[in-house]
């Protein structure tokens, strides 16, 4: 389990800095990189609760509304980040701003990275356990 923590969290953190990076190098304003971020790392986390649901199976075999609180708390949580980003008073205290959904949609691509490595990360187990058994 220490494994799949410290390379999901070098997933994030490096995708995460990369995109700060990257957004301040293509003229976005602090505060327009620091907003991306947050919702780019809201939806890392909200994507990478469902892979954490298990250390072997695919996030492919676990249904969604086998866990309803589990789907109603993330579905929730990205409700509550869209609504302070719309929310006058609440997204100037948090300095937080919309975003389009093109660039929401560019975040939610680079968000799915954590699920692509993590899903790779697990067939390599698979494949390396039924290699060692078979030895």
């Amino acid at each position: 389990m220490i494994e799949r923590v410290l390379l999901s969290a070098l997933v994030i953190g490096m995708v995460a800095f990369l995109v700060y990076q990257w957004l301040l190098g293509r003229g976005f304003s602090l505060d327009e990189a620091r907003n991306s971020t947050l919702l780019l790392m809201v939806l890392f986390e909200n994507i990478h609760v469902f892979n954490s649901r298990s250390e072997t199976r695919s996030v492919f075999r676990h249904s969604p509304l086998r866990n309803p609180l589990l789907l109603l708390g993330t579905v929730v949580a990205q409700l509550v980040h869209i609504g302070a980003m719309y929310t006058p008073g609440l997204r100037d205290v948090l300095r937080i701003q919309p975003v389009s959904l093109q660039h929401w949609l560019e975040l939610l691509g680079l968000a799915l990275s954590v699920l692509l490595v993590m899903e790779l990360h697990k067939r390599v187990l698979a494949w390396s356990d039924n290699r060692e058994d078979e030895g």
